[in-house]
């Protein structure tokens, strides 16, 4: 009922029937797109490491001190993590935590 009333109403300003239920429904202008909101992640330490992180191996070029031996450094968005190769859990934090 409602589509037939945009019709007659598209007639009445001289749009043609198929325009009419393309102006009501498909309207690009008229949508709205609503992006997800980004997933945060709260790192602690002792922690494990489950993230998709990068690992840095030039650890002094990022003003990081140099990783024990059984450890490495991790960069997760803004954050660099030390993490226990073995364990996977994170010894220590530097930078944003988000």
């Amino acid at each position: 009922m409602k589509i037939s009333a945009y019709i007659v109403m598209a007639a009445a300003i001289g749009l043609p029937a198929p325009q009419a239920a393309l102006a009501k429904d498909q309207n690009p202008v008229a949508k709205t797109t609503v992006s997800q909101p980004q997933k945060t992640t709260s790192w602690k330490k002792g922690g494990k490491y489950k993230g998709s992180g990068k690992k840095i191996t030039d650890y002094r070029q990022q003003n990081l001190p140099a990783p024990a031996t059984g450890y490495h450094w991790v960069k997760d968005g803004k954050t660099y993590l030390l993490i226990d190769s073995g364990k996977g859990t994170i010894s220590s934090i530097k930078g944003t935590t988000r």
